[in-house]
């Protein structure tokens, strides 16, 4: 079975709060409180972004997040995650 890298990736976005991607670094979810733009004078909501960090201090949850999702061999989602990390 083939899988898409960049889908594999929207998936781990959707799914997880933070993961390493192999020789990319770690991606982390942040959540923004609600501001107030004072030029435009709105109300932004409350929202979320993954953050680039350096390093690879999450290793594992991306592999072990497709082993579960997917339903692979420990092999099969250590490979997904290196294409993962050569698509990016």
């Amino acid at each position: 079975m083939q899988l898409d890298p960049q889908q594999s990736l929207q998936l781990a976005f959707r799914h997880l709060d933070a993961f390493s991607v192999p020789q990319v670094g770690t991606f982390v979810r942040k959540r923004i409180a609600a501001q107030i733009d004072h030029q435009s004078k709105r109300i932004l909501p409350p929202h979320e972004i993954f953050v680039l960090e350096a390093g690879e201090a999450q290793v594992g949850l991306l592999e072990d997040f497709y082993k579960g999702y997917h339903n692979l061999s420990p092999e099969n989602a250590i490979g997904l995650a290196s294409q993962v990390g050569s698509w990016v």
